[in-house]
C-alpha cells in the first residue's frame, strides 16, 4: 500500500512527536474568529492578524504530544489563498504572512526537490 501524498502527518518541529490542536482561528476579509480547544468562541476584526494581507485563511495553532516529558514545541499550520493560489505552510511564527511560498513549492521543498 503505498502512502497517499495529498495527506501529510505533521509532526513537533523539535521533538518529531505527534502534535494536538491548540486552538483555530478563521479570517474572513471582514471578521476574525477564534475556538479554543474547549470550545470557547472569541470574535473580533483583528483582521491584520490573518495569514494573508487581503484574502481569507484559516491558522491552526498546534502544541506537542510530550509537551509534559520537557517539549515546549509550538508550532502553526497556516492556510490562505494568494493570487489565486492555494498555500499551506507550517512553521513557528504565528504572525507571518503567506506570499512566497505555493504548496506545490512546500511539496517539493519536503521532499527534498530544492
Amino acid at each position: 500500500m503505498t502512502a497517499d501524498p495529498q495527506v501529510t502527518e505533521f509532526r513537533c518541529p523539535r521533538c518529531n512527536a505527534p502534535v494536538h490542536i491548540q486552538h483555530v482561528e478563521v479570517f474572513t476579509t471582514k471578521l476574525r474568529v477564534e475556538v479554543s480547544r474547549a470550545g470557547d468562541v472569541h470574535t473580533d476584526d483583528e483582521l491584520r492578524a490573518g495569514p494573508s494581507w487581503y484574502d481569507p485563511g484559516l491558522r491552526i495553532h498546534l502544541f506537542c504530544e510530550s509537551e509534559a516529558k520537557s517539549c515546549s514545541g509550538r508550532s502553526v499550520l497556516s492556510i490562505a489563498e494568494h493570487k489565486g493560489q492555494f498555500i499551506a505552510k507550517v512553521g513557528t511564527d504565528p504572525g507571518e504572512k503567506l506570499t512566497s511560498i505555493t504548496l506545490n513549492e512546500a511539496r517539493r521543498q519536503q521532499r527534498g526537490e530544492g
